[in-house]
């Protein structure tokens, strides 16, 4: 897949996955959002929370990997940026909340839908930035310390990551 194509796929996945959460967080009551139908399940408002908390350090640090002057030169993954995208995304429902990470309060502040559409906003300012840039550049995962991976990983793990909070927040709606 070249570069165009694959900013376009996943630009058109993450806005379709934002957009069905929003659907839902725009009808309900911040008190509503905050209770969950399923005992032990995460309410909407926490995983809002757990979008906007694991997605801070991805979209830092994709954007310090993008402000430098680069040149497109296709898509290129690693071999652990894809194995991530898969267990974060919509096909592996019981991945574990990596370590290091921190589980939602219990009650969580509303002020934190304004930082997740700030972020959504901010996301779609980097896709646009990328068709520019190389997605071949490397960074540090932020959440895996150790590992390096490049751009376009972190495009399909936000991405991936999105579409199945956004479907949970759908679901437990």
């Amino acid at each position: 897949m070249d570069q165009r194509a694959f900013l376009e796929e996943h630009r058109g996945r993450f806005r379709a996955a934002v957009a069905s959460g929003e659907a839902v967080l725009g009808i309900r009551s911040w008190d509503d959002l905050q209770s969950s139908k399923v005992a032990g399940l995460w309410s909407p408002a926490q995983v809002v929370h757990h979008l906007v908390v694991s997605h801070r350090g991805y979209l830092s640090a994709m954007s310090e990997a993008l402000s430098a002057p680069s040149t497109p030169e296709g898509v290129k993954t690693t071999f652990m940026g894809r194995q991530i995208a898969l267990f974060a995304g919509p096909t592996k429902k019981n991945t574990p909340v990596p370590r290091g990470l921190p589980d939602p309060p219990s009650n969580v502040p509303a002020d934190i839908l304004a930082e997740w559409r700030a972020q959504n906003a901010a996301f779609e300012k980097l896709f646009e930035a990328a068709e520019t840039r190389s997605l071949a550049t490397k960074y540090t995962n932020p959440v895996v310390g150790f590992l390096r991976m490049t751009v376009a990983d972190g495009f399909a793990i936000v991405t991936g990551h999105t579409e199945r909070h956004a479907a949970q927040i759908v679901e437990r709606s």
